[in-house]
């Protein structure tokens, strides 16, 4: 019994020595740089800004008003962010490797503010979001497309066209 209660308390305390220690360690591979420090968050903003200035989001706000029309759109916007943000978030992780190494990827996603290369990560902001517009900016077209085409034909089903 005595050594059922020992072995259940060693157990406990590997696991959450164990979970500290992984913590504590940060990521070790490069690939984890962008989804660690949610860098790959902001496909949403851009392709819910992008899709706001389009013709057929002002035609279905013409039908519908502007309330009805964000409902129906943002719905199926989600649902299609939801399904190319790995591919957002793998094409981001690329353009940071063509600028930085991984050691240096790695220092700043568990050093942050701490690393010696955060002046380099500041410096370095505008040319990697221009690249990431050249290489991503067809999948933020596919993504608000397919979005756009599913809300303009759920509108005019609904009317019976």
């Amino acid at each position: 019994m005595l050594r059922r209660i020992f072995i259940g308390v060693l157990v406990v305390c590997v696991v959450a020595c164990g979970s500290r220690q992984a913590e504590e360690a940060g990521i070790t591979s490069a690939d984890q740089f962008v989804e660690t420090l949610g860098l790959g968050d902001n496909f949403s903003g851009i392709c819910y800004g992008a899709t706001l200035k389009t013709t057929t989001f002002a035609t279905i706000v013409e039908e519908l008003g502007l309330p009805e029309a964000r409902k129906l759109v943002s719905g199926h916007l989600d649902a299609s962010i939801a399904a190319r943000q790995s591919t957002w978030n793998q094409n981001l992780n690329a353009v940071y490797r063509e600028f930085f190494s991984d050691a240096e990827l790695i220092s700043l996603a568990n050093e942050k503010a701490s690393s010696p290369f955060t002046q380099k990560f500041q410096r370095n902001r505008g040319p990697v979001g221009g690249r990431m517009q050249e290489l991503s900016s067809e999948l933020v077209e596919e993504t608000i497309k397919e979005a756009l085409t599913k809300a303009y034909n759920e509108m005019t089903d609904a009317r019976g066209e």
